[in-house]
């Protein structure tokens, strides 16, 4: 007759794959280093040196977040996603240097932060989406950030620099900045609302830990 072991916490967490670890260790520290490339980059000495000054903390927050929650709950997606967050943040934060390159990395990359905040939002806690509505949402709210941003940027761009004709170029780039506006609105509202209804379905014990993440 076969006995069933118990397996305790410790036992769970040395069967976790060491490849994992290692990988875990070695974003750890690339994560550290693209800070302190970050801050170089970035001109702390001017009056707005504080504020950029967050954007290298912010990331490297979020990406300590994400590896811890990542090293505890491996087969969970929510720590790689908190470590996407930092690196859109990261993105952002290039934007604010005097690099032309790494300005239009950032500007392509501005609204990108956000709609990974609603993505964590749809998928906390297991780290999946679930249900027609938030996948829809999801997928209309990233098709703004990777085709409307751009084609925004890229307008705007041609317009300054003349390579187009300036008002089609300035047309093009406002156009696609008010569908953006406008579908990030729909995202933001059908948020909200699939939010509170799964409030309302939640019961007692799991709305204690959904209403301050939500908020």
């Amino acid at each position: 007759m076969k006995q069933l072991a118990h397996v305790s916490p410790s036992m769970r967490l040395r069967a976790r794959p060491r490849s994992l670890d290692r990988s875990l260790a070695v974003l750890a520290v690339l994560s550290l280093m693209l800070a302190v490339v970050l801050a170089a980059l970035l001109p702390l000495g001017e009056p707005m040196g504080a504020i950029l000054a967050l954007f290298p903390l912010v990331f490297l927050v979020y990406v300590g977040a994400g590896i811890v929650a990542w090293y505890r709950r491996p087969r969970n997606q929510i720590g790689s996603l908190i470590v996407l967050a930092g690196l859109s943040i990261y993105l952002v934060g290039l934007g604010n240097g005097n690099i032309a390159a790494l300005q239009l990395l950032g500007d392509l990359a501005g609204t990108l932060p956000l709609m990974v905040a609603i993505h964590l939002l749809h998928a906390y806690p297991s780290g999946r989406l679930h249900g027609w509505a938030s996948r829809t949402i999801v997928i209309v709210g990233y098709a703004s950030v990777l085709v409307l941003q751009p084609l925004q940027v890229f307008a705007s761009q041609a317009a300054a620099d003349g390579t187009a004709d300036p008002l089609a170029a300035a047309a093009v780039a406002e156009a696609a900045s008010g569908i953006q506006v406008a579908v990030g609105g729909l995202v933001m509202a059908g948020t909200i609302l699939l939010l509170v209804f799964r409030l309302r379905r939640a019961v007692q014990v799991t709305r204690r830990v959904l209403v301050p993440v939500y908020s």
